[in-house]
C-alpha cells in the first residue's frame, strides 16, 4: 500500500500535476515542511503541499521527480529521491540562471490510513 501512494505521490501529484490528487493524500492537519532553509509554505492540509509543489514549478517548470528507491517498514518510509529540470523561473528569491540542475535527497514519511501524516524533505546535493 505505501508503495502505491508513494508512487502517486511522485508520478500523479508531482510529475503529471495533478495536484487535486493532494486532497486524498494529506490529512486537514497536515504541514509541509521546508526544504533546507526555505520559508514555511502557506496553509495546512492539501493546501500545503500544492503551494509548496507550485513554488518548485514556479523556479522549475519542466521539473521532474524521480524515485530511487522505496524503503518502507510498517507505517514508515525513507524514499531518495532525484530532481531535474531547467531553471527559468525565481526559485526562493533566487533568479533564473537558465541551467540544468540535478537535486538529490531524500523524504521520510509516515503514513496513517493510507495518507501521509508527516512528510520531512531533505535536499542533500543540487548540480
Amino acid at each position: 500500500m505505501i508503495h502505491e501512494v508513494i508512487e502517486q505521490f511522485i508520478e500523479q501529484l508531482w510529475n503529471q500535476r495533478q495536484l487535486n490528487l493532494a486532497d486524498e493524500l494529506f490529512p486537514a492537519d497536515f504541514v509541509a515542511r521546508p526544504v533546507a532553509h526555505q520559508p514555511r509554505w502557506d496553509g495546512v492540509g492539501s493546501d500545503s503541499m500544492k503551494h509548496h509543489i507550485q513554488e518548485w514549478l514556479e523556479g522549475i517548470p519542466d521539473l521532474h521527480m524521480n524515485a530511487i528507491k522505496v524503503l518502507a517498514q510498517g507505517n514508515q518510509s525513507f524514499v531518495p529521491w532525484e530532481m531535474t529540470g531547467t531553471h527559468t523561473g525565481v526559485l526562493y528569491g533566487v533568479p533564473p540562471t537558465g541551467k540544468p540542475i540535478r537535486a538529490l535527497g531524500i523524504t521520510f514519511l509516515k503514513f496513517q490510513r493510507a495518507r501521509f501524516e508527516n512528510c520531512k524533505p531533505c535536499l542533500m546535493r543540487w548540480d
